[in-house]
């Protein structure tokens, strides 16, 4: 079951890209890891590359958009930005691939108890001066660390 809220479709209208976001629970407690699934689907009649790079564990080729329940859009705490590694991927017409991994709390700072939005993007495959394709948007809640026991 999946239990985040999965809202709307990508904005990019005729996209050669389709990118399908869950996070399988939508409550996280403070400070644990958010994990998540992304699904990447090719649209058009030829291969296209959906390549990814890595920088301090975090995927720079298929960013993370996360805003908190005022709009304010908290972004990842990066060093250097030195690529840690890359995979290199064609996707034929009509094929589809997916990875699960984590977001880390040590990579968000921002992300405080309340409730956010989250999104994931990419380069257009087909003509990168164009429109970033979006993902659909999920909410998640970050649930406040519980009480401390009185002494």
């Amino acid at each position: 079951m999946l239990a985040a809220q999965i809202g709307a479709a990508p904005t990019v209208t005729n996209a050669p890209l389709t990118i399908t976001l869950s996070i399988p629970k939508s409550d996280v407690p403070y400070g644990s890891q958010i994990g998540y699934h992304i699904k990447l689907i090719n649209r058009t009649d030829h291969p296209i590359d959906c390549g990814q790079d890595w920088s301090e564990n975090v995927d720079v080729s298929y960013p993370f958009d996360i805003t908190n329940t005022n709009g304010k859009e908290i972004l990842p705490q990066l060093g250097l930005m030195t690529f840690g590694h890359s995979r290199s991927l064609k996707l034929d017409p009509g094929a589809s691939t997916s990875w699960e991994s984590a977001l880390f709390p040590s990579e968000y700072p921002g992300l405080i108890p309340g409730e956010y939005r989250i999104r994931v993007s990419a380069q257009n495959p087909d003509n990168p001066r164009a429109e970033r394709i979006y993902s659909n948007t999920v909410t998640i809640r970050i649930e406040p660390p519980p009480a401390l026991a009185p002494n």
